[in-house]
Formats: structure tokens, sequence, C-alpha cells
């Protein structure tokens, strides 16, 4: 049963758990949100009782602690939650366990197995990289459209020119070749009440 004051992790947020009514748990999130929830839906971490959510450190050598661990293979064994810590800050202190879990939960280097941190393959590693560097350049993207529309706000002007057709064809084909006439189209059907949230929201 948890204790109070446990030191959980849920959906890559971090929490201060502890017992609740009906067999469920209150779980203190750091932006003041609470929830509660079943013991089985977070993940518990090894640090002793606290009284708030512990900072996580930064600048953790994950790639190092990978690249150890993975040319390992099946002889490193199931890799505990302290060791972890330990094999990254040199410490099991909770801010580092808090850095560990939530750098497992990202998905970069490790993942969470069945509650523990395991260490991606040479292959998933690849496939998570591959990810990151598109998930980069869309919110680059992203941002670049919302400057873009922003300025043309500020102007008072749209950038469909006066109406002459050539003029809208070449703001189209430089609207397509940076990649934004979807956010045209998410504006469009955001306006006309086809959908009800953007990606642009969370830029």
């Amino acid at each position: 049963m948890i204790k109070p004051g446990t030191l959980v992790l849920h959906k890559n947020r971090l929490g201060l758990a502890s017992p609740d009514r009906e067999g469920k748990i209150l779980v203190s999130c750091a932006d003041g949100e609470n929830l509660r929830l079943r013991e089985k839906d977070v993940l518990v971490l090894p640090a002793d009782r606290l009284a708030t959510i512990p900072r996580p450190l930064e600048n953790g050598d994950f790639q190092t602690a990978w690249s150890m661990l993975e040319s390992m293979g099946q002889e490193r064994g199931n890799l505990g939650w302290k060791d972890f810590a330990e094999l990254v800050y040199g410490d099991a202190s909770a801010e580092s366990l808090a850095a560990c879990a939530l750098a497992a939960a990202s998905g970069a280097y490790f993942r969470i197995e069945k509650g523990l941190p395991e260490p991606l393959t040479a292959e998933e590693k690849r496939s998570a990289e591959k990810k990151e560097e598109e998930r980069e350049r869309e919110a680059d993207r992203r941002e670049s459209f919302l400057a873009w529309l922003a300025a043309s706000i500020k102007r008072g002007a749209r950038q469909a020119g006066d109406g002459n057709a050539s003029d809208n064809e070449g703001v189209l084909g430089s609207l397509a070749e940076k990649g934004w006439t979807k956010y045209i189209a998410e504006i469009e059907n955001l306006a006309l009440g086809r959908t009800q949230g953007s990606s642009l929201a969370a830029a």
C-alpha cells in the first residue's frame, strides 16, 4: 500500500501520492492538480517519503549510460531505478530518481518496461532519433508559420496579394514550399467549426 509522500510517475508527470478512499490514491502534481488514481496506474519510485516533489537533476549523461548497458545485452540483467540513477548521476537521490524516470519515459535512450528502466535497442534508438528530428522540424515549421501569420495580421494585409491570380499562385507555392499549407487548412477547418482543436495551439 502506498504511503503518504511516495514519489510516483504518471503519464510523464511526477507527483506525490498518498492513500485515498475507495482503494484509490491521491496524486498531487507539480502544477497543483490532484488526481485520484488506482495504484496500478502509477510508477512508484524508490525514494524516501517526501514533503515536496523533487526538482529533477539536469545534465545527466544518458547517452553514455545507454551505450554501456546496450553493449552488455542480456548480461546486464534487470536494472533497478536506484542502480540507474547511480549510473547516470552517481547517487540515488530523489532528484536523480525523478530525472531518470522522466528520461526513461521520454523514450530517447530508455523506455519503461514492467516498471523498470530498459535501454532501447540500437534500432529502436535510431527510430526514436528520427521521430525527434521530425518533431523538431515540425515545431520549427509551426513557429515560422505563426511568426509569418502574426506579422501579416500586424501589417493589416493578407499575403494572398491584391487578388491577382498569379500573385495568389506565387503565395500558395511559397506556403507549400515551407510546409505551411496544412496550417492554412487547420485554420480554415477551425473557423468553419469542422474541428475543435489545432496543432498550432501547441506552439
